[in-house]
């Protein structure tokens, strides 16, 4: 059986994306909180391909998202 050119392309888009997928999920495993522009950082990962993959990876159910407030309380007390 031989490999075309399209079918290997198609193979390591798939092997890429499973491995920043993998990079991305290990991260947040070690610090649930981290925030996407973190997640940038942190991967070497562009901010759009954060965005991109952390949404693929939320609509299949396994990630979720809270937003976090920077703040809990207003004003003084």
């Amino acid at each position: 059986m031989s490999v075309t050119f399209t079918t290997r392309g198609a193979l390591q888009k798939s092997v890429l994306r499973q491995a920043n997928e993998r990079l991305i999920l290990n991260a947040v495993r070690n610090n649930p909180t981290i925030s996407r522009s973190d997640l940038s950082r942190i991967t070497g990962l562009s901010p759009s391909s954060i965005s991109f993959i952390v949404n693929r990876l939320v609509r299949r159910g396994v990630l979720t998202e809270e937003k976090l407030e920077k703040y809990s309380q207003v004003g003084r007390r």
